[in-house]
């Protein structure tokens, strides 16, 4: 709102092609779907659980490579650790990443699984962010990284000790090539986790709470796939403990959100705008207002809000996105897009055609597709820039 003090700021995610549901980071754009991240972390599991329950075609790129470097070894696609030099495992890895993203963006270029609906589920370890979003991304397929960047070595060991079985690889590693082999594995999630950030990508962090995760994740799909009726009940989620709270949903956030709002955007006397609204919001009959909290497990780093209008001349126009803000400290992670996805969605599923917002600030909202269409004025004299964002 810009009956306040603050600064329009925000920075995550893509967006939905048909049905727009949000899991985190996660949300549905395409038919297909790639399921990466490091060994262990239940990419097979879940992409069998997808398969399973409803009906993506499940694709394993460790059969495909195993099969591959036994008939045609010239590809050269090993990427497995060699020896201690980090450098050139590291080099390995990024040229075998390299070609199974060309070889994955081959496949979806081929077409042959869009006569599915759901279509294929890849499972694979040896794709990087960078390569995704390079060679793939855009193509009809979404993506999710399970890692576990999370824990120490000797819980990494507790988690192969627990899910291998006699086709894995490392099922019969004595202690010793155990523990180089867990400490590689977590500086790999450490360094894929980076690069999701980096790239805006979802990621889940899978050696504590994986049971949660997949039966939300599946809640999503299953949503998605027609499955069933509604996503109502799905809580607000992201696996690095990051996540979007909406206060019509989640009415126990009232009073904080009240005070949230009230600091980092009310003037002395526009404190009772942010109480009134937000505390009739929650009974209110129509689809707005909205308001939203973005969280750091239960911490409060930011929020923003979709309302009718936004205190500006153009009474014409609406919904309005409003109130954006992340905290400092939590800038820079693509965290805000998080935001500014939901509100689309929220719009979309309200009816709405278009969404709006008004600004100082120019260079920003471009970047997630809203395009400047005017001024508008305020009832305290200011003028702002009026954005345009045409809802799929």
């Amino acid at each position: 709102m810009t009956v306040c003090k603050g600064v329009h700021l925000c920075t995550t995610t893509n967006v939905i092609h048909v049905q727009k549901f949000v899991l985190g980071g996660v949300i549905i754009n395409s038919n297909n779907i790639i399921i990466a991240g490091v060994p262990r972390a239940g990419k097979s599991t879940l992409s069998n659980m997808l398969s399973r329950k409803i009906g993506y075609q499940h694709v394993s790129m460790d059969a495909i490579i195993s099969g591959m470097e036994a008939v045609f070894p010239e590809v050269d696609m090993k990427w497995w650790p060699s020896s201690n030099d980090v450098s050139e495992n590291m080099k390995r890895f990024y040229n075998a990443s390299e070609k199974i993203a060309l070889f994955i963006a081959a496949i979806l270029k081929s077409e042959e699984y869009d006569e599915f609906e759901p279509g294929m589920v890849i499972d694979v370890y040896q794709l990087l962010p960078e390569h995704y979003v390079k060679y793939i991304s855009g193509k009809n397929i979404d993506i999710a990284y399970l890692l576990t960047s999370d824990v120490t070595v000797e819980e990494r060991i507790a988690i192969h000790r627990e899910y291998d079985t006699q086709k894995h690889y490392t099922f019969d590693f004595a202690d010793d090539d155990m523990l180089s082999h867990c400490a590689f594995v977590i500086q790999r999630s450490q360094f894929l986790r980076e690069q999701c950030i980096k790239y805006g990508l979802p990621f889940y962090e899978t050696a504590k709470n994986r049971a949660v995760i997949f039966e939300q994740f599946i809640h999503l799909y299953e949503v998605n796939a027609g499955l069933r009726k509604t996503a109502e009940l799905f809580p607000p989620f992201t696996a690095h403990g990051i996540r979007v709270a909406n206060v019509r949903k989640y009415p126990e956030y009232k009073n904080r959100a009240i005070e949230y709002f009230q600091k980092h955007w009310a003037s002395k006397d526009s404190l009772m705008v942010y109480d009134d609204c937000i505390t009739h919001s929650i009974s209110a009959k129509g689809p707005l207002p909205i308001w939203y909290l973005l969280l750091d497990d239960d911490k409060i780093i930011g929020c923003a809000g979709l309302i009718t209008n936004d205190f500006i001349s153009r009474m014409d126009l609406m919904p309005w996105l409003c109130a954006l803000y992340v905290e400092e400290a939590y800038r820079g992670q693509n965290l805000g897009k998080m935001l500014i996805d939901c509100i689309k969605q929220d719009a979309a599923a309200a009816g709405m055609e278009r969404l709006y917002l008004c600004t100082g600030h120019v260079g920003y909202y471009e970047k997630y597709g809203f395009e400047y269409i005017g001024d508008g004025y305020h009832p305290w004299g200011e003028q702002s820039r009026i954005y345009e964002y045409v809802l799929d």
